[in-house]
């Protein structure tokens, strides 16, 4: 009804009106009539509408919003406290003021539990109109506070409920007092089952007594901001940031924590992170490794014009071989190290086949190329350079695992190739329970020295650029793997591949 819409819409404003409009119901017509006319006299802001009844007042309600009704107690037909129950049942909050000539203790008590906003004998007050008008102004201002109360609790409980970030409000002693639903989905835990924890149940990184003085170094309403790691239910971690603030809360501390989760800033900065280490890395190597080779060139080439001796131009040819291989695996490092969004199903035992022959047929040529090279210097220099050997790569894995296939195949032609220049005659390839293998017959590697193998440009070899296992352990942190490597049965090298996945 349009009556019942206007006076809801009356209830629900949250400011005080410049116009107070009043119902006054007295059966007394003279009696209202009078009281309404003082009254708008005394405070201009008054608007009175008398009615003499229960009904005619029904009437107003229809048609027009009030922001307060003032009604006798004694009425033919219904009675005040009635009246004000049918008021409630249709209109809901609409302050009400009980204006009666009956005053009782009995009448006051019975008006107290109806919940009429104020309760006013009549032959109690000198001034009778004026005391209204006061009682009106109070019942009227009091609900349009407790209106902007309930409408800021409805905000704030909103902003609470519906915040993307995890919060929580905590005591002085650590124990959280109320969450919101965030926090509680997303540590994996109930509403209730959080409420009651203290704040390092979820917090690893918090101490007790180190958060009890940091609280107490906060003064009320300023924030602290810092970085930690959440717990969640199922023992897993993530990375928060948190912002403290110290309240008041009724003359009683309370901190409001308001955290977000910061899992792919993180992954960002480690990102950029690793970055850095590679342009230090390439520094390093433009700086120091590649100077080597061009010494030796420079070296040989003065030598060539010297001495007209074509044999020191093939060393020059060498050197710039050994820079051009340098180039290409610092190149390879720099790329293998981004990570595989996309693996996909590779045959990974007809891989090493097909590969791993390839590498066995490159050594065997370039061995073959090295003993012709060794021939013409022997008459130069007195030099001869090793013989080249062949390498078995036996497969014993099965099944498909989930890669890159480029960067597998180049893991593999390293690893072979790896096992070749230290003197290994047989590789195998086999299976994990969560991953692969490949172990050579070589001499192995001291356990003192296998965290060294991975670092760019450690080497052992004469021929090798110390690139080889560090490409290997970047294509396999680019796939999420883990390289771990041990000694095999044949007590060479054993590197093991884990967490790599299958179709």
């Amino acid at each position: 009804m349009i009556g019942q819409e206007r006076a809801r819409s009356a209830a629900d404003a949250t400011t005080i009106p410049d116009t107070v409009s009043v119902l006054l119901v007295d059966d007394e017509p003279g009696f209202a009539d009078t009281a309404a006319s003082v009254i708008e006299k005394r405070d201009d802001r008054f608007d009175v509408t008398p009615a003499t009844d229960a009904a005619s007042a029904f009437g107003a309600l229809e048609t027009d919003a009030f922001d307060c009704i003032v009604s006798d107690y004694e009425m033919p037909g219904t009675d005040g406290l009635e009246f004000l129950r049918r008021v409630r049942d249709r209109y809901g909050d609409v302050p009400f003021v009980l204006f009666t000539g009956r005053g009782s203790e009995t009448l006051a008590g019975d008006a107290i539990a109806a919940d009429v906003d104020a309760y006013l004998p009549k032959h109690a007050v000198d001034d009778p109109y004026e005391a209204l008008a006061s009682r009106v102004s109070e019942v009227v201002s009091d609900a349009a506070v407790d209106r902007r109360l309930e409408h800021t609790a409805a905000r704030l409980e909103a902003l609470y409920d519906r915040s993307p970030d995890m919060i929580d409000i905590h005591d002085a002693d650590g124990r959280i007092v109320d969450a919101n639903r965030v926090l509680a989905t997303e540590l994996g835990y109930d509403r209730e089952e959080i409420i009651g924890m203290n704040v390092w149940d979820i917090d690893e990184e918090l101490a007790p007594e180190e958060a009890a003085e940091t609280w107490r170094g906060l003064a009320t309403d300023e924030t602290l901001r810092l970085e930690t790691t959440f717990r969640r239910a199922d023992g897993t971690s993530i990375p928060v940031e948190v912002h403290v603030r110290r309240v008041d809360v009724q003359g009683r501390d309370r901190f409001l924590a308001s955290s977000h989760d910061i899992s792919e800033r993180k992954a960002y900065q480690r990102r950029i992170e690793r970055e850095n280490e590679r342009l230090d890395e390439f520094a390093s190597i433009v700086s120091h490794d590649l100077r080597n080779p061009l010494n030796v060139l420079s070296g040989y080439l003065r030598l060539a014009r010297e001495t007209g001796t074509d044999s020191y131009f093939d060393r020059c040819e060498r050197a710039l071989d050994d820079i051009e291989g340098l180039i290409e695996d610092v190149l390879t490092l720099a790329r293998q190290g981004d990570a595989v969004d996309s693996p996909e199903p590779v045959a990974f035992g007809a891989l090493v086949e097909a590969y791993g022959r390839d590498v066995v047929e490159s050594i065997e040529r370039e061995g073959a190329e090295g003993d012709e090279a060794a021939e013409g210097e022997v008459a130069a220099d007195g030099e001869a350079a090793a013989d080249g050997e062949g390498i078995d790569v036996i497969v014993e894995a099965d099944g498909d695992v989930l890669a890159d296939p480029g960067r597998l195949k180049r893991l593999v032609e390293n690893l072979v190739r790896n096992a070749a220049e230290h003197g290994g005659d047989r590789v195998v390839v086999g299976d994990l329970d969560d991953g692969f293998y490949l172990a050579d017959d070589g001499p192995g590697i001291p356990t003192d020295r296998r965290a060294d193998v991975f670092e760019s440009g450690y080497t052992t070899s004469g021929t090798g650029t110390g690139f080889g296992l560090a490409i290997v352990e970047r294509i396999a942190e680019a796939h999420g793997w883990e390289v771990a490597l041990t000694e095999g049965e044949a007590g060479g090298a054993r590197f093991e591949f884990t967490g790599v996945e299958r179709p």
